[in-house]
């Protein structure tokens, strides 16, 4: 009975320690970077789950994204359970970070206890864990829950299997059963806790030689085999549509001082610099001994020397899981957590020099102490917060637009997304989706057009990229607070201010288009150097926003067999065959566009032989410098020109665009390794150039229809006849009543509508029963071990 009180003494010291980590989510519930991403997540989880739905496509965030599909479902579930309760999701995201934070500091207690030492010591390392640094800043300022709920449950898991290894037998069932929820919890931190596991088990082998046996082998395999079966029907169609994530963080690791500072001190004050001291102490320790747990940490060490330095040797791009968000969640949370653990031969030694009946509550008080003043350190001067005045703007547009369809979308410009913390989670109060998330994140079709919403400011406050996002998203309501836009939009036609709520107004755009249009023309485009469906998707985005008007050009993903759909082209060839190919689309009476790639000679002269003659020149002059664009072709002394090609038209343009967009309008990810610096927006010769190049090639103007989409998320009905323009985000997992679902501009979606169309989301069959059928297995293996371990 004594040692159950002192068991429950030590987990509410463990949850008063992740309370006062959590001291500044506490004041300031949005404060962290991924906090409004997760509430409203849990928002619409608790929301989903209430209907009695399961939908693995979400409209609200991002414009649509499948967040059950590549994101752990487990720590989204636990928020609707806590949601149900609290009623208020920014609320329940913040008690959700506190037991995910409680969870690892236990997991840490528990693997210390495993080791064999005092219970106090356990206590004493899961608070240096908790008041770290690099673990402070994951909570309030990445605000990365799912990853920390993960790695909670690895570490448990890691306790078990320490006891396994001590000979208590059971435990390796229940350290297989706690690898499922680690691996539900969020896939980075489920891989990482079996690579824990796998590693602790080679370790202990290397030393111990009557461990090197086949079934010791199997044994030790066996918790994270069956986890991870279990978890892959969960993941089975983010592995398949992987192609489809953008990375997870655009930001490089960082100096090697700033990853070090991370792991070491954190942010202004804590106790990060005393525990990787008193942890690589530990570590020496157990290497003097001979111990596999010492070769074991040894080896985790190694490898966050591999991180740390992957930024400035150059080899950070080829890390893998989510690149360098492995760094950043390896330095702030996993590291810390297992220098705490090793830290604990020191602890052990120092209390028992002191000898004295005080020294435990004293550290431990001391800890505590250190948390809250270095938790604190992450609340910025502004922090972020939801401002009355926004709020009452964001519940008006919900009550007088009361179209419930999942495209009907409201949004604030970038600049009021720095200012108030309500944007990314706006649904909430409008029940309306937004463009902007608050991740950079999202599949590639899009992400170009997210990312310079949400990261690059300046395009935003161009005039024709306005109107060209909010028509391709059928936006109607645009919140800001800037004074300067407010200026501009109140002379812009087409934006009309409908509303004022102290430093912001709400203008509505006239030209949203609705959700869905037929589109007489649209432009297949063949690319096979670059392709649409590739991270920097430049003709859905960027040659619409240099065009003028961008709403009149829907560009389509397409190979050549696509193309023969379509009566408008873009080909940029890749070999002479591609030439040879594009001639034959004109052949049969299509417009063709040419455009002749930098510096392929090969492709020039196969040019030549539709009668024109190609010469090497300089850029034209809109081309700033020759980094841009080295060089171009004279086609028959001009840029561009047009040939008749059979019952079609050719144009043979010199200029390879693309190739310049691509350069000279440079994504916010490669901007950001130089620091922040506004986008360069079009000049006006450069979309004088543009527009005359694509002069003639215009979808025509678009026609209205009507989208039926509410209720389930999953299907859609359109009506109408010919091309239809779906202002609803590509994903391949869309399949159409008509025939294929190509992905258009701006990261829409493109069908061919008869009447009725039925769209749905649905996986691959094949992908599911295998998936499904891997589940039970593993699910059978576990029960097994449960009955006869």
């Amino acid at each position: 009975m004594f040692g159950d009180s002192r068991l429950v003494l030590a987990l509410l010291v463990i949850l008063v320690g992740a309370t006062i980590a959590n001291a500044g989510n506490l004041m300031y519930p949005l404060l962290s970077r991924d906090s409004r991403a997760h509430v409203l997540k849990i928002w619409y989880t608790y929301h989903m789950l209430a209907d009695g739905r399961w939908d693995p496509w979400c409209p609200m965030w991002y414009s649509g994204f499948p967040y059950l599909t590549y994101y752990g479902s487990l720590g989204y579930l636990l928020g609707a359970a806590v949601d149900a309760i609290v009623k208020d999701p920014v609320r329940t995201f913040v008690v959700c970070l506190i037991v995910a934070s409680a969870l690892i500091g236990v997991g840490v207690y528990a693997l210390v206890r495993a080791r064999g030492y005092a219970r106090k010591v356990a206590v004493i390392c899961a608070l240096l864990g908790l008041t770290s640094g690099g673990f402070m800043k994951a909570l309030n300022w990445e605000g990365v829950y799912p990853t920390i709920l993960s790695l909670g449950f690895g570490f448990l898991a890691l306790s078990c299997y320490e006891r396994w290894l001590r000979g208590e037998k059971r435990h390796l069932a229940y350290a297989t059963l706690l690898l499922v929820p680690a691996c539900y919890s969020h896939p980075l931190g489920g891989l990482l806790s079996g690579g824990l596991i796998l590693t602790r088990g080679i370790a202990e082998a290397v030393l111990r030689e009557k461990l090197r046996t086949p079934r010791f082998l199997l044994q030790s395999t066996a918790p994270v085999a069956i986890g991870i079966a279990i978890a892959f029907s969960h993941y089975a169609a983010a592995i398949y549509y992987k192609r489809f994530l953008s990375e997870l963080w655009l930001y490089p690791p960082g100096s090697v001082a700033g990853v070090l500072k991370d792991l070491t001190v954190g942010g202004k004050w804590s106790t990060g610099l005393l525990v990787t001291v008193t942890g690589i102490v530990g570590v020496a320790y157990e290497i003097r001994r001979r111990t596999g747990f010492g070769l074991f940490v040894l080896f985790w060490g190694m490898v966050s020397i591999v991180v740390t330095f992957a930024f400035v040797l150059g080899y950070w791009k080829y890390l893998p899981l989510g690149k360098n968000m492995l760094a950043e969640r390896y330095t702030t949370v996993l590291m810390p957590m297992l220098l705490a653990v090793t830290a604990a031969p020191v602890v052990r030694q120092l209390l028992r020099s002191v000898k004295a009946a005080w020294a435990a509550p004293l550290g431990v008080a001391g800890l505590l102490l250190s948390g809250s003043v270095g938790a604190l350190t992450y609340v910025p001067p502004e922090p972020p917060h939801v401002t009355s005045s926004a709020m009452k703007l964001w519940k008006w547009m919900g009550d007088s637009w009361p179209d419930d369809s999942y495209t009907a979308r409201c949004d604030a410009d970038p600049y009021t997304h720095l200012f108030d913390a309500s944007v990314p989670i706006s649904p909430i109060y409008s029940g309306h989706p937004t463009i902007m998330g608050w991740f950079s994140q999202g599949d590639p079709m899009f992400f170009s057009l997210a990312a310079r919403w949400e990261w690059e400011l300046g395009w935003v406050y161009d005039p024709n990229t306005l109107k060209t996002s909010l028509w391709a998203t059928n936006t109607r309501y645009l919140l800001t607070k800037s004074s300067l836009l407010s200026k501009k939009l109140s002379q812009e036609p087409g934006f009309v201010l409908r509303k004022k709520a102290g430093d912001y107004r709400v203008f509505e755009f006239l030209g949203h288009g609705g959700s869905a249009c037929v589109v007489p023309h649209p432009i297949a485009v063949v690319d096979r150097r670059l392709g649409l469906r590739t991270e920097n998707a430049y003709y859905t985005t960027l040659l619409n926003f240099v065009a003028t008007p961008g709403n009149r050009y829907v560009f389509v993903d397409a190979t050549f067999c696509d193309a023969r759909k379509f009566d408008r082209v873009i080909v940029r060839p890749l070999t002479p065959g591609d030439v040879d190919r594009a001639v034959k689309l004109a052949r049969e009476g299509r417009k063709v566009l040419l455009i002749l790639p930098v510096s392929d000679t090969r492709v020039a002269r196969a040019v030549e032989r539709l009668g024109v003659r190609v010469s090497p020149a300089s850029p034209p002059s809109f081309v700033p410098l020759r980094k841009y664009l080295p060089s171009a072709y004279r086609v028959d002394g001009r840029w561009w020109k047009d040939v008749r090609v059979g019952h079609g038209l050719v144009r043979v343009c010199g200029v390879d665009v693309v190739y310049f967009t691509m350069r000279f309008h440079r994504l916010i990810k490669e901007v950001q390794t130089e620091g922040y610096r506004m986008p360069r927006l079009p000049t006006d010769e450069e979309r004088k150039f543009v527009n005359g190049v694509l002069r003639g090639f215009d979808s025509g103007k678009p026609t209205q229809v009507h989208l039926e989409y509410r209720g389930d998320p999953a299907v859609m009905r359109v009506c109408g006849n010919g091309w239809v323009y779906l202002k609803v985000k590509y994903f391949p997992a869309w399949r159409s009543s008509d025939g294929p679902v190509y992905p258009a501009s701006c990261g829409q979606m493109l069908v061919r509508a008869h009447g009725d169309t039925v769209l749905r989301y649905e996986l691959p069959q094949s992908l599911s029963y295998g998936s499904y059928a891997a589940a039970v297995l593993g699910t059978l293996a576990l029960g097994a071990m449960l009955l006869w371990m």
